[in-house]
């Protein structure tokens, strides 16, 4: 697997790996053509997700993490699966850290030059252009429009306004029947649940209103144990469109 692309060998530990979660999905007739991932979990492993080991790949950068300017991606190495199915392990080539990202593109025909040299550091001359400075009365009357949310329930509970956003996401929740009330289940752990606050704004500036939302802590559940992979459940264009002229012929 290094020598197919090429790779230090610094990787091996991570080749090793990669090549046993490729071998757990894969049958052996130990057990009767079942693979030892189907066995320990009781459901066929996927393997679209599977990409060539070592290959050059694009991992996307958050916008809160770049400027507007910056690369919408960097370079990386693939260098293995995350615990999810769906998250690859890379290994990025400016930082030289390994992460684990969802949003890969890869580019399993190409082969990384590793004794390339770096790129020397360009030193930008600092600009001689004079900046205009404000004065900071400008700014003074403006910091008084600053909008504060609530954190958590005990600051907004506090408040008048945000007690009654909650009230209306309690009213809700009851009429739209989105609860239902079971037992708890002895072997799965319960996820608790959050209040998220934002403050709606007109063109001008003002307040429109206060929004409460009362969400899930999915963020509480552990890959492997929780869960094993996760989509995202994405209607087909063709399906849309098959809606659309039955739509349409039925009137």
């Amino acid at each position: 697997m290094l020598k197919e692309k090429k790779l230090p060998y610094k990787f091996w530990g991570k080749a090793m790996n990669t090549a046993v979660y490729i071998q757990n999905r894969c049958p052996t007739k130990a057990l009767d053509n079942v693979t030892l991932f189907e066995a320990v979990s009781g459901r066929r492993p996927g393997v679209k997700h599977l990409r060539v080991f070592g290959s050059v790949c694009f991992c996307h950068v958050p916008s809160q993490l770049r400027s507007l300017l910056e690369d919408a991606a960097e370079k990386c190495i693939f260098v293995g699966y995350g615990k999810c199915e769906r998250g690859y392990r890379v290994y990025n080539l400016q930082t030289n850290n390994v992460t684990t990202s969802r949003s890969v593109i890869f580019d399993e025909n190409s082969l990384w030059d590793w004794d390339k040299q770096t790129v020397d550091s360009i030193t930008i001359p600092m600009s001689s252009t004079p900046v205009k400075l404000r004065d900071i009365t400008e700014i003074y009357p403006r910091c008084n429009r600053g909008i504060i949310e609530p954190e958590n329930f005990t600051e907004a509970s506090k408040d008048k306004a945000w007690q009654k956003a909650m009230e209306i996401e309690m009213e809700m929740i009851e009429k739209n029947e989105t609860w239902e009330l079971v037992d708890r289940p002895s072997d799965k752990p319960v996820i608790g649940v959050k209040w998220v606050y934002k403050t709606k704004l007109n063109l001008d500036g003002s307040i429109q209103k206060h929004k409460a939302r009362l969400v899930v802590k999915g963020y509480a559940q552990k890959p492997g144990i929780d869960f094993n992979e996760t989509f995202a459940p994405v209607a087909r264009l063709d399906t849309i469109r098959t809606l659309i002229a039955l739509a349409a012929q039925k009137g």
